[in-house]
């Protein structure tokens, strides 16, 4: 296909439709960026919903489950990376702002079970346990559950 015969903004609109697709959007990011740079793009739009450099923070968590998501469509990343630093924005966001919603307290149950259970698990202990003792001064009930998870990965060492 010859792009020379677009306008740059027919360009722009075209680009605007395949983004809106799973698949495109897939194949548009292998060819823009390497996978170092594609996780260094996510990390940094997680973070500014979060801790935005002005206005007010995002805190849906609907809004970042959605980006995290797209970045799972988008890349071939399966380590548990993203997730694992989703967690720990979302210490630091709670830690920040003070209590939140039980949705919060859920979803970083459900982000720590998950990291706990992959594949490469072993990797996130160190990471694991400072969340895992920080909860202790937000959230006792929820740091035990995560301290039965995290004991779990440790016996399964």
């Amino acid at each position: 296909m010859n792009f020379d015969r677009y306008e740059k903004q027919q360009l722009v609109s075209l680009l605007e439709v395949l983004s809106k697709d799973a698949y495109c959007m897939k194949k548009i990011n292998e060819c823009l960026f390497d996978d170092h740079k594609l996780v260094a793009s996510y990390k940094e739009k997680l973070e500014t919903m979060f801790f935005p450099k002005s206005g007010m923070p995002i805190s849906h968590l609907s809004i970042s489950d959605a980006l995290i998501e797209e970045y799972k469509i988008v890349s071939k990343d399966t380590s548990y990376e993203m997730d694992m630093y989703y967690l720990e924005l979302l210490l630091e966001f709670i830690k920040t702002y003070g209590m939140m919603s039980p949705s919060f307290y859920e979803k970083m149950i459900v982000l720590f079970e998950g990291i706990s259970h992959s594949k490469n698990n072993q990797h996130f202990v160190s990471r694991l346990s400072f969340v895992c003792e920080t909860m202790g001064y937000i959230s006792p009930a929820h740091q035990k559950i995560m301290m039965e998870l995290l004991k779990n990965l440790e016996l399964s060492k």
